[in-house]
């Protein structure tokens, strides 16, 4: 079991019409956001809204992700929500089966390593590192902007960072 005092790891919770349930679902595990959602398909919520109890057969998503992807994971079901105030809330996991917590960490995006090859010795180094979502790239393979980057130095310190870009469309790799 790992046990710290900082949470590395969270699980989630959001609700939402049945029928929008794995659309969020997908939604969230494309960006790898997540590494997992259940689906609890029928649960029945009672609540306030605009000053009265309101009675709802909704699903309920259970998500496992890491900590530094909270407001990411709030951004893409807000996104993808039809409630103009969706229910999205965290629980933070202080220990668990290691090898469960170190597949959400590898699952997730900020999780994926990187492989570059040292062109001098042609031998690959593998560098876990965090990556950042951004819109800024474009894939030339499907000319989507969903994509992850990582930079390194990875020439001497008065060159620039070599940036390391991933499509989370398609999977395409490549760098500038």
């Amino acid at each position: 079991m790992q046990k710290s005092s900082v949470a590395k790891f969270c699980v989630g919770m959001v609700t939402s019409p049945v029928q929008k349930a794995e659309f969020i679902a997908q939604a969230l595990l494309k960006d790898k956001l997540v590494a997992c959602v259940n689906i609890v398909p029928q649960v029945k919520s009672m609540y306030w809204w605009e000053d009265k109890i309101c009675t709802d057969e909704e699903a309920l998503l259970i998500l496992k992700t890491q900590v530094d992807l909270k407001s990411q994971v709030v951004d893409c079901v807000k996104k993808n929500h039809e409630y103009k105030v969706p229910e999205v809330i965290f629980m933070d996991i202080m220990d668990g089966n290691e090898d469960y917590l170190d597949w959400i960490r590898k699952s997730t995006i900020i999780g994926k390593k990187l492989e570059i090859q040292n062109s001098s010795t042609n031998e690959n180094t593998i560098i876990d590192k965090p990556a950042a979502v951004s819109s800024t790239f474009k894939c030339t393979k499907c000319q989507s902007t969903q994509c992850t980057y990582y930079q390194l130095q990875t020439r001497s310190s008065d060159e620039p960072m070599t940036t390391f870009i991933t499509c989370l469309n398609c999977g395409n790799r490549w760098k500038q």
